[in-house]
């Protein structure tokens, strides 16, 4: 779990390693509210000795220092508005494509809800990457 210092509180949740798919679940609270144009991710690897001890961490954090790894944006068609403590979540899945197997068919599921929890947009994408 991560937590960053900018307008949203962000949790992500690894969920699933099942052979060749992914699954992840998120969660972010809008801190300030305005227009929500896309998600990014990103990854960090730890290295470890044979004791588990972490010696070394590469991270695609465009909080962290440069590599040629990049983050991924996944924009939406339409922007979310959000208020003011507006939840985000969902879930990304992504799998190998049988036919191709570097490359990666992502369904993206996105959620907003209102500080009640109320249910204001729901949508699904549906992206291939090579």
């Amino acid at each position: 779990m991560s937590e960053h210092n900018n307008d949203f509180i962000t949790r992500c949740i690894f969920c699933s390693l099942i052979l060749k798919s992914l699954v992840w679940f998120f969660f972010s609270v809008d801190r300030r509210g305005g227009k929500v144009d896309g998600l990014t991710s990103w990854f960090d690897c730890d290295f470890t000795d044979r004791q588990g001890s972490v010696q070394n961490t590469l991270s695609t954090s465009p909080m962290s220092r440069l590599t040629h790894w990049r983050q991924t944006v996944f924009p939406f068609k339409v922007p979310l508005l959000c208020e003011q403590h507006d939840v985000i979540q969902g879930c990304i899945t992504v799998r190998k494509t049988p036919a191709h197997p570097r490359h990666l068919d992502i369904t993206l599921q996105v959620t907003q809800k209102d500080v009640s929890g109320k249910e204001k947009e729901s949508f699904t994408l549906d992206m291939h990457m090579k």
